[in-house]
């Protein structure tokens, strides 16, 4: 079985219903002097989401478990609509092709 990424998103129906969002691993050692040691496992947040709270109907239930089977579990990857983290730049603002730097050249 071919790994990765599946081109196919979540149905947006059951993602509104979700709860989640960012997570970060820190590690915090205590030590014997009483301060501590913090370590941060991840460069960056990652996201984590509950689909459970979107489920509404057996129907819906079902849709899920049709979804995940066709990716394997976790072994496959899917596009995920997060609804205050889908675009480009902040909140309120509109979509450009300014909104980040994708690179700078000297000349």
């Amino acid at each position: 079985m071919v790994t990765g990424f599946h081109e196919v998103a979540f149905p947006l129906q059951l993602a509104l219903g979700t709860s989640g969002g960012p997570v970060r691993r820190t590690d915090i050692v205590s030590l014997s002097n009483g301060r501590e040691n913090r370590n941060s496992r991840w460069r960056d947040a990652r996201r984590h989401y509950d689909a459970g709270s979107g489920v509404k109907s057996v129907a819906d239930l079902y849709r899920v478990l049709e979804f995940f089977e066709a990716r394997a579990g976790q072994l496959n990857g899917f596009r995920f609509r997060d609804p205050v983290d889908f675009q480009s730049c902040g909140p309120i603002a509109t979509v450009s092709a300014a909104d980040q730097a994708i690179g700078t050249g000297n000349g």
